[in-house]
């Protein structure tokens, strides 16, 4: 990533898309911005793929609800910004909204809805100068969850312990010397006296035996114990690995059987009809909906290539279309009830949006398809099955993951 510094503000100053002037505190200001944005969005993290989607298009609606909330953020730690621009500053706004979205995704979850709505928008991006460090960050941010979906559905076990991991607490031989020394009487061989000592001599009998078995006791198990709890802790540690290595093996393999036996019957779950049943336009969004319920989680690309596979199989592979016209006949057909319980819990917001939001727009108002083009990327461009599948897929998946995962839970 060529990123200056780690960090959106930089890079877009080094294009001079950064209009701040020669005030140095006009910059700590838009990184304050960023800041809070970012724990906006570490708190919400759906609103993450509505500023994915908007910050792919340098030339979105100035007026986009996007721009109005980072604004809104900016003008709390610079109130002046619109004495020096009269104009919305597009260009300032975006580098805030870049700088959100790499601080929200640091280290944590979130960084899957980032991804996912990376993959299903990007082949329709409209960047500028600073395409390079954006495409970057986004392809950094994708290879990071792949890593993590990978693992997932290997089906290997996996557990490495290193020599540190089970290395328990040294026995302290030293220690137990001392603490028998003590029990044996009063004083050591050089006529010291030892603390928490025996007070008597083994010349005196019953008394002594007593004292020195008590005492003997206690520091064999506070030395001894020690060490054994140590290495009680690290074999459950360890065993608690294995276990979870085992369940996650047999959920690849699980998962993997569920795909094969959904694409041979091709039986589909989501509208229990045979695929043939299915009008061929919204055979897409019905795929993509029943592979989200069969693996749900991360999925490696391999799960991707998967789906078009088996869309392809079904269909034409040269049979293309547009969203609008999977939009039109997913509201004509009897399916409607199967699509509004997809669509059911997708957040509502206004502006750039995504297929699974202009689909329960049109559901609620059949005017909308009327302007449903100028809210997506893709526009009226018209793209195979299997290539709408995969965005209706990703979608699914990275609204599953926004509304499971909890704000700051890390995922490495």
């Amino acid at each position: 990533m060529t990123l200056q510094n780690n960090n959106f503000l930089d890079e877009f100053l080094k294009h001079q898309l950064l209009d701040i002037g020669e005030d140095d505190g006009r910059f700590a200001n838009l990184q304050a911005a960023s800041e809070a944005i970012c724990d906006r969005l570490k708190a919400d993290p759906w609103q993450l793929s509505r500023y994915t989607r908007v910050g792919l298009d340098k030339d979105i609606d100035p007026d986009e609800p996007v721009f109005d909330e980072i604004e809104t953020a900016i003008k709390e730690h610079w109130k002046l910004i619109r004495n020096k621009h009269t104009e919305r500053p597009v260009s300032i706004i975006r580098a805030v909204l870049w700088e959100s979205l790499r601080g929200a995704v640091e280290k944590n979850s979130h960084a899957a809805v980032v991804a996912l709505t990376a993959k299903a928008e990007s082949v329709d991006s409209n960047l500028g100068p600073e395409a390079d460090a954006c495409e970057g960050f986004l392809s950094q941010v994708v290879t990071r969850v792949e890593r993590i979906a990978e693992k997932e559905w290997t089906g290997r076990l996996e557990l490495a312990a290193d020599a540190e991991q089970i290395k328990p607490t040294p026995f302290n031989a030293e220690l137990l010397a001392e603490k028998l020394l003590a029990a044996c009487g009063p004083n050591g061989s050089d006529g010291s006296v030892l603390k928490e000592a025996n007070q008597h001599w083994p010349s005196q009998n019953q008394v002594w035996s007593g004292e020195f078995s008590k005492r003997a006791a206690k520091g064999i198990y506070e030395v001894v114990g020690r060490h054994v709890r140590s290495v009680q802790t690290t074999l459950n540690e360890v065993v608690q690995d294995l276990a979870t290595e085992i369940q996650n093996a047999r959920l690849a393999i699980s998962r993997k059987t569920d795909l094969l036996w959904w694409s041979q019957s091709q039986f589909c779950i989501s509208t229990t009809t045979g695929f043939s049943d299915i009008p061929t336009l919204v055979l897409p969004f019905f795929l993509a909906t029943d592979l989200q319920i069969l693996a749900p989680g991360h999925c490696p690309q391999s799960v991707d290539h998967f789906l078009a596979h088996v869309v392809n199989s079904a269909v034409p592979k040269s049979k293309k279309t547009s969203v609008r016209k999977m939009i039109e006949v997913l509201m004509k057909h009897d399916f409607a009830a199967a699509v509004a319980k997809t669509v059911e819990d997708v957040p509502n917001a206004a502006g750039r949006c995504g297929i699974l939001a202009a689909v329960k727009l049109a559901l609620s108002n059949p005017t909308s398809l009327d302007d449903i083009e100028g809210q997506l990327a893709i526009g009226s461009k018209e793209i195979t099955l299997a290539a709408l599948a995969q965005r209706v897929f990703w979608e699914l998946k990275a609204k599953s993951i926004a509304t499971s995962v909890e704000p700051g839970e890390a995922n490495e």
